[in-house]
C-alpha cells in the first residue's frame, strides 16, 4: 500500500535523493518551486507569484493548466493544487502545512521531509532562497513559529481522523512543541530505511 510524501523545501531535504523514492510506493506532494527541479505527483502553490510563473513555464512545456487532472505532460505535476480548490486553506497557512493536508485527504501514514522550521543562523532557510519569487539568502527567517503552531493544529485533526495513523517529520532536530504531536527520524536512519533495498 503507498504511502504520502511531502517535500517542503527546507535546506534538510539537500541531503536526501528525491529521486530514489520508488514512484509505485509513494504519493508524493511538493510544494512551490519543487516543480522547477522534480516533478511530484501534487503540487501546492500558495503564492500569487509563483503561480504566475507555474502557469507561464506550463505552457512554454506545453501543458495547459486546465488540461484534466491526472494528465503529465513534459515532467509536470499531475495534480496542481491553488488556493481557490483548497477548501482547506487558511490566511497565514503554508504551502508546506497546505500539502499536509491535501495528502491527509487520502493517507494515514505520511512522512515530512524539508520541514526545517528555522535556521541555525536565523536567516533563510530555503533551498530556493535567491531565486525568483524567494527571499533573498541575507534576509532574517520569518514564519517558522506560524508553521510550527500550524502544524500542530494540523496533526490534531490527522489523530482524529486517523487514531492510528502516524505523521513522521525527517529532520535531525526535534522542536520540543512538536514532539508530542509527530514521531521524528533523523535523516541519516530515514535514509537507511527507506533506500536500503533500491540497491
Amino acid at each position: 500500500m503507498k504511502k504520502a510524501l511531502v517535500i517542503g523545501n527546507g535546506e534538510s531535504r539537500k541531503r536526501i535523493g528525491l529521486n530514489l523514492f520508488k514512484r509505485n510506493e509513494w504519493e508524493i506532494y511538493g510544494c512551490n518551486a519543487l516543480y522547477r527541479e522534480f516533478s511530484p505527483d501534487h503540487l501546492v502553490i500558495i503564492d500569487e507569484q509563483m503561480r504566475t510563473e507555474f502557469e507561464f513555464n506550463s505552457h512554454q512545456a506545453g501543458r495547459a493548466v486546465d488540461e484534466p487532472e491526472g494528465h503529465t505532460f513534459y515532467g509536470m505535476p499531475k495534480h496542481v493544487h491553488f488556493v481557490d480548490d483548497m477548501p482547506e486553506y487558511e490566511p497565514m497557512m503554508s504551502a508546506g502545512c497546505m500539502a499536509l493536508q491535501i495528502a491527509m485527504r487520502d493517507y494515514c501514514e505520511i512522512d515530512l521531509i524539508g520541514f526545517d522550521l528555522g535556521s541555525q543562523d536565523g536567516l533563510t532557510n530555503n533551498v530556493y532562497k535567491n531565486s525568483p519569487s524567494y527571499m533573498p539568502e541575507a534576509k532574517p527567517a520569518s514564519g517558522y513559529v506560524v508553521d510550527a503552531f500550524n502544524l500542530k493544529a494540523i496533526c490534531n485533526r490527522f489523530n482524529e481522523k486517523y487514531p492510528i495513523g502516524l505523521i513522521r517529520r525527517i529532520a535531525n532536530d526535534i522542536p520540543f512543541e512538536l514532539d508530542k504531536y509527530m514521531k521524528h527520524v533523523k535523516i541519516e536512519e530515514y535514509v537507511s530505511e527507506v533506500f536500503t533495498n533500491n540497491f
